[in-house]
């Protein structure tokens, strides 16, 4: 089992990607290494349905920034 999905957006590009890293993912827009926090981390899932759907109307929104978010809560906020 690989625990939770994360919804991230790369703080160098914006780009929206789901990870399951615990520590670090590699951005598919720009290819930067980037630490897991909770800066860049916008929603957390055990299913990865559920966050596929999460990012998937983040892309249809435009939101690529934390700062953007207005129906999502943040992860770690319930």
């Amino acid at each position: 089992m690989r625990g939770e999905y994360k919804v991230v957006s790369c703080p160098n590009c914006g780009h929206l990607q789901i990870t399951f890293a615990e520590r670090y993912f590699v951005c598919r827009g720009c290819g930067r290494k980037n630490s897991i926090s909770s800066k860049c981390v916008l929603y957390k899932s055990e299913d990865h349905g559920d966050a596929r759907e999460v990012l998937l109307s983040l892309k249809m929104k435009g939101c690529s920034s934390p700062n953007n978010l207005f129906k999502f809560s943040r992860a770690g906020d319930t």
